[in-house]
């Protein structure tokens, strides 16, 4: 299964380089790599940061709780 190297940057203030895998979620992780690149405005809750993405797709394996660092569609 194929891997995809990303970075995702908030301004100056930050920059994250991680992985999409298709292992877990082939059908989510596929529409979100399709997808890029993609511009969008931040919003934080607590210490975590969401953002609106262009990709629409049905749950795939969803689940309430998620890693540290992890990325959730």
């Amino acid at each position: 299964m194929k891997n995809y190297k990303i970075e995702i940057s908030i301004g100056s203030f930050l920059k994250a380089i991680g992985e999409i895998t298709l292992e877990e979620n082939p059908k989510t992780a596929q529409a979100v790599v399709s997808a890029l690149p993609f511009e969008s405005t931040v919003e934080r809750w607590g210490d975590e940061v969401y953002f609106v993405i262009p990709v629409r797709v049905e749950a795939e394996n969803a689940r309430i709780n998620v890693k540290v660092g992890e990325i959730a569609y």
